[in-house]
């Protein structure tokens, strides 16, 4: 996460702020250098929040933006089964010369979803004043995916309660403006189901995809799933950014879902992300799904307990609960925990 770099104002005494800056009654006439940024719709009245901004360091974030298209458009050319050409890289050329079209298509498509995911959080610090990285875009082209996502680096600290919801449902929603016409896209170009099971991976799709599925094919009604080898890039890019719409929206830690839950629920969330956890241990030993031990682990490093905000005493207005509560919910439509499975 990048560090906070500003000045804050507020009016009539001198205290430290949580990332080591300082809070000073501010001048009538000026200053010139720092930026006046909103400090979020209904804050209290005569308080201006002024902050000067590091410029993000875009060397990196470009690094792993490239690889990422590189890594998205491989597992897409190679019809999302990386895995079978590795050491056979005299087979692997010529279906990369084949299809190199169709992985630029998943390319563009996933990238587009999680760039647009990204571009809403983004926005949303810059419009708050809140220091902010670029994104950090994920590759991983040993998985279906491709991707695991993207990332970007937030001082939370020094947001707000209000300003802390605000840049954690921007993200989703904006990913979901993209997402959900791709998928309606991909559907239009599914087949109708096999007569024969699948012998390969099948993705489970969830609530959301299903709803659209019965819209567009309700011959698909009652299979258990997609199977991998029908799937094209429009569709596989919809179901990827679904699913890690809905992974990230889980209300735990520094993930989406964790900020979302802080902004509402305040202390209280932080029994709701211990609850969970234990949850999902629970999952994995009954169910013997070991291949969410990392990604289980990775939130335990990370930590479980979302860290308070600058301002936790300060309430949400009508508008903000309503929207935080039907983000909180996305999960519900987009996870599945159980994404693919052999019939």
């Amino acid at each position: 996460m990048t560090e906070p770099s500003g000045i804050s104002t507020q009016a009539g005494r001198l205290e430290p702020s949580a990332a080591g800056d300082q809070h000073v009654t501010a001048p009538a006439a000026e200053p010139s250098t720092p930026s006046l940024a909103p400090s979020g719709a209904g804050d209290q009245p005569f308080t201006a929040r002024l902050t000067v901004h590091s410029k993000p360091n875009g060397f990196w974030p470009l690094i792993c933006l490239a690889a990422c298209g590189v890594s998205t458009w491989f597992v897409g050319a190679v019809h999302w089964r990386p895995t079978e050409y590795i050491g056979n890289w005299g087979t692997l050329w010529p279906v990369l010369a084949a299809h190199w079209p169709k992985g630029l298509l998943y390319m563009t498509a996933i990238m587009g979803i999680l760039g647009m995911h990204e571009l809403g959080h983004f926005w949303a610090t810059r419009r708050h004043g809140i220091s902010a990285s670029y994104p950090y875009f994920l590759p991983l082209p040993i998985v279906p995916f491709g991707t695991l996502g993207a990332v970007i680096g937030l001082a939370e600290q020094q947001a707000n309660r209000r300003q802390l919801l605000d840049v954690a449902v921007a993200g989703p929603l904006a990913g979901l403006i993209i997402a959900i016409p791709v998928a309606w896209i991909g559907l239009a170009d599914l087949p109708p189901p096999q007569p024969t099971p699948s012998r390969g991976f099948v993705l489970q799709p969830p609530w959301l995809l299903q709803w659209m599925l019965q819209w567009r094919h309700p011959e698909w009604a009652g299979q258990p799933g997609f199977p991998l080898e029908i799937l094209n890039p429009w569709l596989m890019a919809a179901w990827v950014g679904l699913w890690i719409t809905g992974l990230n929206l889980l209300p735990i830690g520094q993930l989406d879902g964790g900020h979302v839950a802080y902004a509402l629920l305040g202390r209280k969330a932080h029994w709701l992300a211990r609850t969970l956890l234990l949850a999902a241990i629970a999952y994995i030993l009954v169910a013997e799904r070991y291949e969410w031990v990392l990604m289980t682990a990775l939130l335990c490093l990370l930590g479980v307990d979302h860290p308070p905000t600058a301002q936790d005493e300060l309430p949400l207005d009508r508008k903000r609960c309503l929207l935080g509560w039907i983000v909180a919910g996305l999960p519900i439509l987009c996870f599945t925990p159980q994404p693919m499975f052999i019939p």
